[in-house]
């Protein structure tokens, strides 16, 4: 009986993406779910995966949904308009517009006035 590959990189990634957006280190979201910092390390990487468990506290504490860690879906929040484009794209396809959106996130923070 063969055992089924499956590539965690792509959770790995938007659970990063997750735990930075909340301003948390690997430190201290090792401490909040009571895991080594390498283990943070090596799921965010997908060298390794997630226990269910673990996985819930994850969402718990990164505000998030199981929707978007899994396939990088973004769930309908009050009619979002972004929602209808976002939907339309693959797992890997997110990731990109993500990392998109930190780049503009990060230039707006550093450019633009706060009103």
């Amino acid at each position: 009986m063969s055992k089924n590959y499956y590539d965690y990189k792509p959770i790995g990634e938007r659970i990063k993406t997750a735990r930075k957006k909340k301003g948390l280190t690997q430190e201290k979201l090792s401490e909040i779910l009571d895991l080594t910092p390498n283990h943070i390390s090596e799921i965010e990487r997908g060298i390794s995966g997630v226990a269910i468990p673990t996985l819930m506290n994850i969402i718990k504490h990164l505000d998030t949904t199981a929707d978007y860690i899994l396939y990088g879906r973004v769930v309908e929040e009050n009619g979002n308009p972004l929602y209808t484009k976002l939907k339309q794209f693959s797992p890997a396809q997110m990731l990109a517009v993500e990392k998109m959106i930190e780049v503009f996130a990060e230039y707006c923070n550093e450019n633009i006035e706060k009103e």
